[in-house]
């Protein structure tokens, strides 16, 4: 046992390295697309950046459900809240008083920066994943805080599937969430992140099978690889 303890440990601060790589870049990606490049042409190093950053999130998604452990709904609840919810909540109130001070710094009124700095507060109260209208006043999105809170949403959803559901109908019942949730993104800007946490499901839900099944444990089928690369080769077509 001791032999294979400094090769886990050496694993899991690679694992955390590259996590912390992929939240940079999804980063940059974002801070990115602020500043256009003069030309509506979409070009190839755009493109590459835009399907790298969206395989990152699935992964991230994928990485979670890996660490997923069905427990009753009230717990699962309990500890989204207190691992999640608080860094999202801490995370809304340094925003607002920052965008509250820069706003007055910019435009020297405070009367105005309280107004906007209201709406970045509004946005993240109600988890909205883009700008959006409610009760005939706009509120800003809560930006790149959207993950948490549809991961929040994904878990407790995948807990309650696994809870209520015989083993043989999971995985139609996560088909059947994501499909409704990406119904949901054509008709409606929902509060709270609720269809992109039905989306982000199945990707949970992939997590948690690779560590059922120890996918990621043993090599790789002939068959599995192909698999993989045609996906990887989906998202770059």
């Amino acid at each position: 046992m001791e032999g294979t303890k400094p090769r886990t440990v050496s694993s899991l601060g690679m694992f955390d390295l590259l996590k912390g790589i992929g939240m940079l870049a999804i980063v940059f990606a974002h801070t990115a697309e602020l500043y256009p490049l003069g030309t509506n042409d979409v070009t190839p190093f755009a493109f590459a950046l835009f399907a790298y950053r969206e395989a990152l999130m699935a992964a991230f998604f994928i990485a979670s459900g890996y660490g997923f452990r069905k427990r009753s709904i009230h717990k699962c609840i309990e500890q989204q809240l207190k691992t999640l919810l608080k860094p999202y909540l801490y995370t809304a109130l340094a925003t607002t008083v920052l965008h509250a001070f820069i706003h007055h710094a910019a435009f020297g009124s405070w009367d105005a920066a309280i107004s906007e700095s209201a709406k970045v507060l509004g946005g993240f109260l109600l988890g909205l994943p883009h700008t959006a209208t409610y009760f005939g006043q706009q509120f800003f999105s809560c930006g790149p805080m959207w993950y948490l809170v549809a991961l929040m949403l994904a878990w407790v959803l995948l807990d309650v599937l696994l809870e209520i559901f015989p083993e043989r109908y999971i995985t139609p019942a996560v088909v059947g969430v994501t499909l409704l949730g990406w119904g949901v993104t054509l008709v409606w800007e929902a509060p709270f992140c609720i269809a992109q946490g039905m989306v982000s499901l199945p990707y949970l839900y992939i997590g948690y099978l690779a560590k059922k099944r120890r996918l990621f444990e043993t090599p790789l089928s002939g068959r599995a690889k192909a698999g993989l690369i045609a996906s990887a080769l989906g998202v770059v077509a």
